[in-house]
């Protein structure tokens, strides 16, 4: 009865306290972080209560918030659910695997983990979705969106659930792919979106972005993208691109080599996706960027030329 009391009796705190659970605490360390802040008078009713339901390996990592009138017992069915505050990370698109690596490491409430970009994707996880990918190149296979967890979430387990996204979403676009794709596969697919999210992000202008770059692959013309080049670089490169850059060959150099390069670049958004597999039919050929984050489209090469001066550019795509 007294321990029931204890527990039962209605809590006056601040408004809006919260009870932060590390992943390691134990029930002992949770209980005197409960009484610390003022949630339970005297501790052996709680730990009477754990000890007699067999609870103590029960307690779930979170922040949990505490308000006016609530329990200790209604605490503890929390803590025991894992009812915690959710916290939320948002992986832009168009980012590396590396970028989004490094800012989950930076993220509040979740635990880091020993992630080697250079062994791929080995280093996550061996129950990731195969999908389109044969390679283990970590580029492309996470989807960029918003991502809710608890305090004490691995980022492993973020980047499994961006995984399993991606794998969604280039299926959805897969199925509804253009009937002239029947050549590319959905990884080449995924390829040619990254190219796209990295050369521009205008719902108006990604589908002909593709349609362009579709045109030139069909007609063995090489892409010629510069982000290509830049990720090819590696990332302690430094600087605008330069004639050199251009004509130094690496395996993403899609102005010294033919076709799509063999991994994506980054990862791109949905949009870029589904415009990869739905090219605008037209006959444009080239594009040039005007400086104000659109881009002029030409059919030919004399028309993109009078382009390039007027837009003061250095491209030849």
């Amino acid at each position: 009865m007294w321990v029931n009391l204890s527990l039962q009796s209605p809590l006056s705190v601040d408004d809006k306290l919260e009870l932060a659970i590390a992943p390691s605490d134990s029930a002992t360390v949770v209980i005197e972080t409960m009484t610390d802040l003022g949630l339970l008078e005297v501790e052996l009713p709680m730990r009477i209560r754990l000890k007699l339901l067999n609870l103590e390996e029960s307690l779930q990592a979170g922040v949990y918030t505490v308000a006016q009138g609530d329990t200790a017992e209604g605490i503890l069915k929390k803590i025991i659910t894992g009812d915690s505050k959710l916290f939320s990370v948002t992986l832009i698109e168009g980012k590396k695997a590396s970028d989004y690596i490094e800012q989950l490491k930076q993220t509040e409430g979740i635990v880091p983990t020993n992630i080697d970009i250079q062994s791929g994707i080995n280093s996550v996880g061996a129950d990731l979705p195969t999908c389109a990918f044969k390679s283990q190149h970590m580029e492309g296979r996470f989807y960029p969106d918003t991502y809710f967890f608890s305090p004490g979430t691995k980022d492993i387990q973020i980047l499994k659930r961006a995984a399993f996204r991606m794998c969604e979403i280039l299926t959805e676009a897969w199925v509804s792919r253009s009937s002239r794709l029947s050549h590319m596969s959905m990884y080449e697919g995924l390829i040619l979106a990254s190219i796209i999210e990295k050369e521009s992000s205008l719902i108006d202008e990604v589908k002909t972005i593709s349609g362009v770059f579709m045109r030139r692959l069909s007609l063995g013309m090489r892409l010629q993208a510069d982000p290509t080049v830049i990720y090819g670089r590696g990332p302690d490169r430094s600087g605008e691109l330069t004639k050199e850059d251009l004509r130094t060959d690496t395996p993403y150099n899609t102005y010294t080599r033919s076709g799509l390069p063999l991994t994506p670049i980054a990862n791109p958004s949905k949009i870029s996706i589904h415009a990869a597999f739905n090219p605008d039919h037209g006959n444009e050929l080239y594009f040039v960027a005007k400086g104000d984050g659109t881009h002029q489209f030409s059919a030919k090469l004399e028309e993109h030329q009078m382009a390039v001066d007027k837009y003061r550019e250095g491209s030849n795509r």
